[in-house]
């Protein structure tokens, strides 16, 4: 099945959604420091990812690039509704 992501922040509590489809009642597994999968709470099916203190990540670089690797293999390919890639 083919799902689009969705990306929110919500700055209150500093948290960085990644959704695989529309959000629904779920439950959250820590997978990394402070990483959490999400699940469909009935069918297990992962849902979307949290990631905590999102900015505060970046604040620590201190003006230099800071990447960090997700706990997490995907497969993407650019949805045949949105505009073609330009010839380079």
């Amino acid at each position: 099945m083919e799902k689009a992501l969705r990306f929110s922040y919500y700055p209150p509590s500093d948290e960085l959604n990644i959704h695989f489809e529309e959000p629904r009642p779920c439950i959250s597994k820590e997978i990394d420091d402070e990483i959490y999968l999400r699940l469909d709470s009935k069918t297990r099916e992962i849902v979307g990812l949290t990631i905590l203190n999102f900015r505060q990540r970046f604040a620590r670089a201190k003006g230099k690039m800071l990447s960090f690797d997700l706990p997490v293999l995907a497969r993407i390919q650019l949805l045949k509704r949105e505009a073609k890639i330009p010839e380079v």
